[in-house]
């Protein structure tokens, strides 16, 4: 299905930009796993050869987009899924074999949810609940691992990466999103896709950053302002601004409570959208 949706949008996009000069900006949209969906959609465009000038994406969406701006293709991103330690990232379990070392080891624990008593408090012992359901020290390893040669060769500027790129934020203190332009590579995608209550949030200056789908999670605004692509793709990969329901879990609860409509809705006459509702829950990795 997705090699036909991609000749249908290499044929359109074919026909739409005769012009060498002309530039395309992809952005994707946030929604956990069903996120994977966004390198079917690069791999389709790429095999038509549509070119990529610019991309952005929020949550998931980022995650993707920044690979593909640090210079991994498709096939690369689909073998790192396919290879399962994208559902190690989000366990909240640190990997024995590659950063226990920098931990002290401690028992294995296979709790959901772990409760500690601070015997040193002035008023007695008190029950202390974590701030956020899992860990996120796997996953700040994994993404610096990931993004650090593609911020040292870019110095940082996210201009200046193999395809340049932004993704959004939400700063909780200032109430609004924050586009994330410069910096560490890894820290600006960690920060896109911090679900609250989910994953510990990123602090920097004065800013307390959360998961950028609770303002925005299609940035193809600020993709089109700062980049101003001729024609924007916009690859979709949620039913949109759908409130939380009996049988979500609770992590699709937390995300879909805390997310503000989006605008979903591209420039008629110089878009395309590829859009799915992946029907996959926002961690189940091993479906998506």
């Amino acid at each position: 299905m997705l090699r036909k949706i991609g000749s249908f949008v290499g044929m359109l996009l074919l026909v739409a930009l005769p012009a060498a000069a002309q530039k395309v900006g992809v952005v994707m949209s946030g929604g956990g796993a069903k996120g994977l969906y966004h390198i079917g959609v690069l791999e389709a465009l790429e095999e038509n050869g549509v070119p990529i000038d610019y991309v952005a994406g929020t949550s998931m969406g980022s995650i993707i987009a920044a690979m593909y701006a640090a210079g991994y293709s498709p096939a690369e991103m689909r073998a790192i899924v396919d290879s399962g330690v994208v559902k190690e990232w989000v366990s909240g379990r640190i990997d024995p074999n590659k950063y226990m070392a920098y931990y002290r080891q401690v028992g294995s624990n296979p709790a959901f949810l772990s409760l500690r008593i601070d015997v040193e408090s002035p008023s007695g012992k008190r029950l202390r609940v974590p701030r956020n359901l899992i860990s996120s020290t796997q996953i700040d390893m994994a993404l610096t691992e990931l993004f650090a040669p593609a911020t040292a060769a870019a110095d940082g500027d996210f201009d200046r990466l193999m395809v340049p790129f932004l993704c959004v934020a939400s700063d909780l203190n200032h109430r609004g999103p924050v586009v994330m332009r410069e910096g560490d590579l890894s820290e600006a995608v960690r920060s896109s896709m911090s679900i609250p209550l989910v994953f510990k949030p990123m602090v920097k200056d004065s800013m307390l950053l959360y998961d950028g789908g609770i303002y925005d999670n299609f940035p193809w605004k600020p993709l089109d302002a700062d980049f101003r692509p001729d024609l924007i793709v916009g690859s979709i990969c949620t039913e949109g601004n759908t409130p939380p329901s009996e049988d979500s879990n609770i992590m699709d609860q937390a995300f879909m409570l805390a997310m503000h409509d989006t605008d979903y809705t591209l420039p008629e006459e110089r878009s395309v959208t590829i859009r799915r509702a992946v029907g996959v829950n926002m961690l189940d990795f091993d479906q998506a």
